[in-house]
C-alpha cells in the first residue's frame, strides 16, 4: 500500500511539472505555441525571420503579438504571403506589432486594403524594403515616408491605391507603382524623392497630355530626379505624339526607358531626353509608330551609344521616304533593334539605300507631328 502511494505522488508530480514547467522554443525566437499561426525561424547567424502567411484575420494578427513575450524584437523579415486570401484581413492596424521592429516586409496576395500611419512606427529606424503588392491596398501612409531612416526600396504593385501625395524621402531608390490604376501624377509627385534611381509605373492606365485632354501625366513629372537611371512607364495608355519635356531627368542618368504596349504615333524631338551616354536603351515595342521623319526622331538617336538601343520592334513602320535618312546612315541605323520590321515584314536593317536615293530626292513624313 506504501508503495502504491509513493507512486501515485510522483506520477502525480509528473503530471503538474509536465503542467507548469515553461514550453521549449529554438532560441532565440519565441515560444512557439504563443505565435502560432505565425512561425519564427533562423539562420545560421541567429538572425530571426517571421512569417505570418496563416493569418486570417486581422484581429488574429493583433493576438499574436499581444500574447507573445518575444526575447529579441529586431526580426530580418516579416512575411505574409498566404496561398489563398481571408475575408477578415483586412488592415494592419496601428500597433500591431509592438516594439518588435523589421529589415523587410513582405505583404502579397491578401485583401488588405488598409496599413495604418502607426502600424509600422517602431521600423522607422530599421525598414529598408518594404514590398506590399497584390493586395486590395488603398489606403496607405505615404506622407510618413520621411520618417523611415533607411527604406531603400518601396514596392506597391498592383493594389487599388487611388490617390498619391508627393513623395518625400531621402533613402528611397526604387520605387513600383504598377498597376495602380487612376492614379494622377504631379509636377512635385518625385520630386522629393531626392535620390530614387528606379521608378516603375507600368500598366496604371496613365495618359499623357496632347493639347486637348486631362493628362495623368504632365510635364516635368521627373525633373527634378538627379539620379533617375531605371524608368518603365509600359502598358499605358499614351497615344498620338509623346509632349516635350516628358521625360527629362537634369543629368544624363537614364540607363532605361520603358514605353512598350504604348499608342504613340510619335514622339516630340525633346519628349526623352537626360539619356546616359553610354549604354542607354529605349523601348518603344508594340505601340502605333508608322514614320520616323529625322526632324523628330534624330535627336533621341543622337544621345544613344550602342546597337539595338532603340527597340521598335511591332510598330506599323511604312518605311516610305521617312527612312532614307536612316538607311543612308549606317552609324544611326545600327543603334535600332536589328529585328524591326516594316508593315510589310521587311527588316529595316535590310532596306536597299540606293532605292531610296533614286525615289526619294527628300525626305518627307505625312505624319500630323504635334510639337
Amino acid at each position: 500500500m506504501l508503495t502504491t502511494l509513493l507512486l501515485v505522488t510522483l506520477l502525480g508530480f509528473e503530471v503538474k511539472a509536465a503542467i507548469t514547467q515553461p514550453q521549449p522554443r529554438e532560441w532565440p525566437c519565441p515560444v512557439a505555441a504563443d505565435l502560432d499561426p505565425c512561425v519564427c525561424t533562423t539562420d545560421a547567424d541567429l538572425n530571426l525571420y517571421l512569417d505570418c502567411s496563416d493569418i486570417t484575420s486581422t484581429s488574429q494578427l493583433q493576438d499574436v503579438f499581444t500574447r507573445t513575450i518575444f526575447p529579441f524584437s529586431d526580426f530580418m523579415d516579416l512575411t505574409i504571403n498566404p496561398a489563398e486570401s481571408h475575408n477578415e484581413f483586412t488592415k494592419i492596424l496601428a500597433g500591431t506589432f509592438g516594439l518588435v521592429t523589421f529589415q523587410n516586409i513582405l505583404i502579397s496576395n491578401t485583401l488588405i486594403d488598409t496599413i495604418e500611419e502607426e502600424a509600422l512606427v517602431y521600423s522607422h529606424s530599421t525598414l529598408g524594403n518594404l514590398e506590399v503588392s497584390n493586395n486590395n491596398l488603398q489606403e496607405f501612409p505615404f506622407e510618413t515616408l520621411y520618417l523611415f531612416e533607411v527604406l531603400r526600396e518601396l514596392r506597391m504593385a498592383n493594389n487599388k491605391l487611388n490617390s498619391l501625395p508627393d513623395i518625400q524621402s531621402e533613402t528611397l531608390i526604387l520605387l513600383d507603382l504598377s498597376g495602380n490604376l487612376g492614379l494622377t501624377l504631379t509636377p512635385l509627385t518625385f520630386g522629393g524623392a531626392t535620390h530614387i534611381e528606379e521608378i516603375w509605373l507600368r500598366e496604371m492606365g496613365l495618359t499623357v497630355d496632347t493639347g486637348n485632354a486631362i493628362t495623368d501625366v504632365p510635364k516635368d513629372v521627373f525633373a527634378n530626379n538627379l539620379y533617375l537611371s531605371y524608368l518603365d512607364l509600359s502598358g499605358n495608355e499614351f497615344s498620338f505624339t509623346i509632349i516635350e519635356s516628358f521625360i527629362n531627368p537634369p543629368t544624363s542618368t537614364l540607363d532605361f526607358v520603358g514605353l512598350n504596349g504604348n499608342d504613340i504615333v510619335n514622339v516630340h524631338p525633346l519628349s526623352i531626353t537626360g539619356l546616359n551616354d553610354v549604354g542607354a536603351r529605349v523601348q518603344l515595342r508594340n505601340n502605333k509608330v508608322t514614320e520616323l521623319c529625322e526632324d523628330d526622331w534624330s535627336q533621341l538617336m543622337e544621345q544613344l551609344d550602342t546597337d539595338n538601343s532603340l527597340d521598335l520592334r511591332d510598330n506599323p513602320l511604312r518605311c516610305g521616304c521617312d527612312t532614307q535618312w536612316l538607311v543612308q546612315r549606317v552609324d544611326v541605323m545600327k543603334k535600332i533593334n536589328n529585328q524591326t520590321a516594316c508593315a510589310t515584314g521587311n527588316l529595316l536593317h535590310d532596306l536597299p539605300a540606293d532605292w531610296f536615293v533614286s525615289h526619294c530626292p527628300d525626305e518627307t513624313c505625312s505624319i500630323n507631328r504635334k510639337k
